[in-house]
């Protein structure tokens, strides 16, 4: 059984709610009532967007999934939280001892107290919603995130990450 939108989405399909498609034919309460559902869920499912708030006190790193990364029956999404994970252990062999907290969230929306000014990161918005977010005090947020896949990262982070908490360059393995 799915969500009320998986529902309303399967519902639509059908062909007999094909007069909602059409509108020289009448609906009818019912297909009028379906579509107000599926509005009802639509805009209830970009409400339930999941946000995550963090207050920083020193560097961080800060790499994020979407939510949907979390469901380990899609083979897809456990393969890009492996490349995310494996891109957080290079990046933090790359860095060796500097002081950088590294966190891994899963969210659609990042909100970050830092210095006492607050960053928002619509994460979803943000190539393919994989990435991370570089934090330190008195320097700006660097943000970074994929194009072409989540193991993109695995190049992409190391190498940020050591230009901006000042490191040495990453030695490729």
């Amino acid at each position: 059984m799915g969500t009320l939108l998986d529902r309303v989405k399967d519902a639509l399909k059908e062909d007999d709610l094909s007069c909602c498609r059409r509108p020289a034919k009448p609906c009818g309460r019912f297909g009028v009532l379906l579509v107000f559902i599926g509005v009802v869920a639509i805009t209830s499912a970009e409400a339930r967007d999941r946000v995550k708030k963090i207050r920083v006190t020193g560097p961080t790193l800060i790499a994020f999934l979407p939510p949907a990364a979390l469901d380990r029956r899609d083979r897809s999404a456990a393969e890009a939280v492996a490349h995310v994970g494996f891109a957080l252990e290079d990046t933090q062999k790359c860095l060796g001892n500097r002081p950088v907290d590294y966190r891994l969230i899963y969210a659609d929306r990042l909100e970050v107290t830092l210095d006492g000014r607050r960053y928002a990161f619509e994460l979803k918005k943000m190539g393919q919603g994989v990435g991370a977010v570089l934090l330190a005090r008195a320097k700006a947020p660097r943000q970074i995130h994929t194009t072409i896949g989540p193991s993109s990262l695995m190049q992409m982070l190391p190498a940020a990450a050591a230009e901006y908490y000042g490191a040495p360059p990453c030695e490729k393995s």
